[in-house]
Parts: C-alpha cells; structure tokens; sequence
C-alpha cells in the first residue's frame, strides 16, 4: 500500500464506519449483521464480526492487534491500527462526533484533505426528514446554534448526550437542525464547550504511526 492508496482506502474507511456506527447508535449492534458480508477487506470484517458477536473488548484487540503485527508495509500497518481503534469505538458506543474526530486524530491527513473529507462525513443523506421546531420564549434562552447540516446536527446531538449526565441534559433543546439551550440547564457552560469544541481531546495509544 503506497501513500496515495492509504489516505483513499482511510476516505472509503471513514465513510462507512461513520454510516455502520449511526446504525448501530440508533437500531442497535444486530442492524449491522447485513453489512458484513459486503466488505472486501477480510480484517475490517472479522473484527465487525467480533464487535456483532459482542465478544470482550480485550480479545477483539488481542485478536486484531496479533493479525497487525504481521503486516510489514507502513501505510496498511496504519490502515490496519485505525480500523482496530475505530471498531472498539464503536463496540464502546461512541458518538460519531467523537469517531469522527478520532478517525482524523490516527489518520493525519493533510488539512486539504481532510476539510474534503469532513465536508462528505458530515452532510446530509438524501431525503433525511426534519424535525419539529420547538417553542421557546427568548427570555429563556441562554444560547442557540443552528446547524445547516442535519447530519451535523445529528452528530453534535450524539456528541452531548455521551458526554453530558441526565441531569445536565435538562433545560438542553434538540430541534430542526437547532441546539436550544435554556435557563432550566443546571450546567449551560458544560453544554457550551461540548458544542464549540474546547478542551476536546481524543488520544491514540500504541500505533505504530511514523511515516
């Protein structure tokens, strides 16, 4: 695998995992059985069997980690690392949000390529229907960001209720493309660095990166 062939197969990668794990976020994990038949890539799809079959954690890594330990050329070794990291995030029931930005953290594309890249994970699948706008008197409202994505939107959703507890939760908006936060919010500034992005961080361990 050449460098061109990582940062396209890590594209095609990208793009699919994002779609199995909005599936499996909202049907649950048995929705990708009829997925795995249609991968070409036999270790992308061994290790989405495991994560199907709910097996631990632990073995899935051992599992993938012993078959990447053979692999001799760099740029699959990469490939083959940021597939292992993003299936246990996906069995761990991460926010695509977060999958997201863990996907570009292992990757390290160039920053062209992966605004090209952001721009096609984040927008919206054809025909997505949305939802009602909800009612709020503008006294109310401590802050609002409007999303033009759906999907975006969808993923910031995800994104704050991973990371924020029930009871932050209350007093927080989802509606039409709109996060509405209000004055019932017992915690409005946790929500607000959930949404801008401050103090975000996803580390990656033991991947052998160097190019």
């Amino acid at each position: 695998m050449t460098k061109k062939q990582f940062f396209s197969e890590f594209a095609a990668f990208a793009k699919r995992a994002i779609l199995f794990n909005n599936k499996k976020l909202r049907h649950g994990v048995e929705a990708l059985e009829e997925e795995v038949e249609d991968l070409d890539d036999e270790y992308f799809k061994h290790g989405l069997r495991m994560v199907i079959d709910e097996v631990d954690p632990k073995i899935i890594d051992e599992i993938l980690s012993n078959k990447l330990s053979f692999e001799k050329n760099k740029y699959r070794r990469r490939y083959m690392a940021i597939v292992k990291r993003t299936l246990l995030g996906i069995q761990e029931g991460l926010s695509s949000r977060i999958l997201v930005l863990l996907l570009f953290s292992l990757a390290n594309l160039p920053p062209k390529e992966q605004k090209k890249l952001e721009w096609e994970l984040m927008k919206d699948p054809p025909d997505e229907p949305a939802e009602e706008m909800v009612q709020v008197d503008e006294e109310d409202i401590i802050a609002k960001y409007d999303f033009t994505s759906l999907r975006q939107w969808a993923m910031m959703v995800e994104n704050i209720q991973y990371a924020a507890g029930q009871e932050t939760l209350q007093g927080v908006l989802f509606s039409n493309r709109t996060i509405i936060i209000t004055k019932d919010c017992p915690n409005p500034d946790r929500i607000i660095r959930i949404i801008t992005g401050e103090g975000t961080k996803v580390e990656s361990v033991d991947l052998d990166l160097d190019d």
